[in-house]
């Protein structure tokens, strides 16, 4: 029965080792992340207000403007 167990597990972590597509999924999150981090620091302060103006604006059904 042991010897069963241990079988399925090698056969299923072969197949766990050799799918990719969650490992790919990972790798993009944290592209995602670390490009998001990248963008806040630079754009800081303008970012934050651009945002909550264009939130704003659509919430209230209008269009998005930006100008310095």
């Amino acid at each position: 029965m042991i010897t069963v167990i241990i079988h399925f597990i090698r056969i299923y972590a072969g197949k766990f080792v050799k799918n990719e597509r969650g490992v790919t999924a990972v790798e993009y999150a944290i592209i995602g992340v670390a490009l998001s981090a990248v963008v806040i620091a630079i754009f800081d302060k303008d970012l934050q207000v651009f945002l909550e103006e264009a939130i704003t604006s659509i919430s209230e059904g209008g269009a998005v403007s930006y100008s310095e």
